[in-house]
């Protein structure tokens, strides 16, 4: 970083790794960019880098020491990102089919799609889980009698296979229903 008192800071984001800043080179910068600092009614005693507000695509990076907090946005593209992994994946032999439904009722996506993603998913794997998947997607689009079905065959596939987790998740969506 280069502070400045109660202004800007620039932070710099640089390539060599093995260097602690003795021997800085500005030639490998990868990012360099402006923030503004904040000036903090109390003082923060030990330098404090962290994490916080951590979403699924964007977090705040800042760092706090004496009177000055200096926050830093991150975000990523991730959702672009999965979004080519699942095609790829969809291209292959072995097609993920549950983990893209979970994916895309997560981040609300085309639900039609997640759910005939878990009809191949259950026909391929009748399991506790994927019925639980599919059930979940059934109610957000509003198909309760869809989702309890699915639900109760979800039940009785973790009864079956002695899953007492799945079959109280299954029994709660059950029970959500009515």
């Amino acid at each position: 970083t280069i502070p400045s008192q109660g202004g800007d800071w620039t932070i710099i984001l640089n390539k060599d790794v093995k260097n602690w800043g003795t021997q800085y080179s500005q030639g490998d910068d990868v990012l360099r960019f402006s923030v503004s600092s904040v000036q903090l009614p109390f003082q923060i005693e030990t330098l404090t880098i962290n994490m916080d507000a951590m979403r699924d695509t964007s977090a705040l990076l800042y760092l706090a020491w004496d009177h000055t907090f200096v926050p830093i946005r991150v975000t990523t593209r991730v959702d672009q990102a999965i979004m080519d992994q699942i095609s790829r994946a969809m291209q292959g032999a072995k097609k993920p089919y549950a983990a893209a439904a979970r994916y895309y009722l997560s981040s609300g996506r085309d639900l039609h799609q997640a759910l005939d993603w878990m009809n191949a998913a259950v026909k391929e794997s009748p399991s506790a889980g994927n019925y639980y998947l599919k059930a979940q997607i059934q109610q957000k689009m509003n198909d309760k009698s869809g989702a309890a079905a699915s639900a109760r065959q979800g039940l009785d596939a973790a009864k079956k296979a002695g899953n007492k987790e799945f079959e109280a998740m299954n029994q709660q969506l059950l029970d959500s229903l009515n």
